[in-house]
């Protein structure tokens, strides 16, 4: 055997035993997945987490194993469910956003609506509060508002903002009063709780986007000398998360906040880790184990596994999408915190 045919051997040998080591492996990551699917024809959202991972400690695949409607997430303190009720009044409405631990009752168990307190009584029936969730980790939950006026209380005009809250600020208690009672707003954490590197960079993109403005929109704004230090959140982009910041609270426009790393990761809790390879995807997920990834694809959610930092030829799993899901949670379980998840997570989402 000549020696260029003996490296050919070796090598095919080389990339058979990688192929078949990666299709034993176990898996050894599992996400619990928050998804956002808005409706522009209702501008109401709706909201799922789906636990994707192996079925036991030795299954060498992963899939969908459970979902349910809402927000499911792990925290410090144990599992919180999160998301979004709506009291109907009149003509208008009010979205209430809330969070709470699942051994004790949220808005969403409850058979009677809330009664919002309002700032204004006479927004009663003539007033469309709404709120979408843009994140939710273990720390803060990120949501953006949309305030409507409708007449005769149309001079208050509207009002668009992003927050970020923990979760005890959303956290309801219902105590023993019908009809129960909720915050119309919590107080929002200010960006420049994370710092002065934080407070200049979200001056510096404010004074970008204030200049970029039209002469119409600059002349609604022209009193304000500085960013509403309140008016920020986490958004998710393609592979990773991001701050943005609102111009002003009337007008519905956004500038990306570029903080330092550390920043952004005191506010999401840890950093996504960076793929050696170009993705072209809507969105995708990589486990910190480096063994598992998601891929989000129009309509679509595929699995690969990865070995020697790239994924595998074909997927493992594949399930499809709601039209306009998209992104709003992700938290890996790895290690000793899979198994138990794997053993905790379908029995909270029924």
């Amino acid at each position: 055997m000549k020696k260029r045919d003996l490296v050919a051997v070796l090598f095919i040998s080389s990339a058979l035993l990688a192929a078949i080591a990666q299709n034993t492996q176990p898996t050894m990551s599992g996400l619990l997945l928050g998804l956002r699917q808005d409706n522009p024809k209702t501008g109401r959202s709706g909201y799922r987490t789906l636990w994707i991972a192996p079925s036991n400690a030795n299954d060498v695949g992963a899939k969908l194993q459970a979902q349910a409607p809402g927000i499911l997430v792990a925290r410090d303190d144990g599992w919180w469910r999160v998301g979004v009720a709506r009291e109907t009044i009149g003509a208008g409405g009010i979205d209430v956003i809330f969070a709470h631990p699942v051994s004790k009752p949220g808005l969403k168990d409850l058979t009677h609506a809330p009664e919002v307190n309002c700032s204004e009584a006479e927004y009663d029936g003539n007033f469309k509060y709404a709120e979408t969730i843009l994140y939710v980790g273990a720390k803060y939950v990120s949501h953006e508002k949309r305030a409507r006026a409708l007449k005769p209380c149309s001079h208050y005009g509207a009002y668009n903002a992003l927050e970020v809250n923990e979760f005890s600020q959303l956290q309801f208690n219902p105590g023993d009063q019908k009809p129960f009672t909720v915050t119309f707003t919590p107080e929002n954490i200010k960006l420049s709780s994370f710092g002065q590197e934080a407070s200049d960079a979200h001056n510096s993109a404010w004074l970008d986007g204030i200049n970029a403005l039209s002469e119409a929109d600059s002349a609604k704004i022209a009193d304000q000398k500085k960013p509403e230090d309140d008016n920020w959140g986490v958004v998710r982009r393609t592979g990773g998360w991001m701050i943005r910041a609102g111009l002003n609270s009337s007008l519905e426009q956004y500038v990306t906040v570029d903080v330092l790393p550390e920043t952004l990761q005191a506010v999401v809790g840890a950093f996504d880790p960076e793929i050696p390879y170009q993705v072209t995807a809507k969105d995708w997920l990589f486990s910190p184990n480096k063994d598992l990834m998601a891929i989000l694809k129009p309509g679509t959610l595929e699995l690969y596994k990865v070995w020697g930092g790239k994924p595998s030829v074909g997927k493992i799993s594949s399930f499809v999408l709601k039209p306009n899901e998209a992104v709003i949670m992700a938290q890996w379980a790895v290690g000793d915190g899979l198994k138990r998840w794997i053993k905790e997570v379908p029995k909270l989402l029924k």
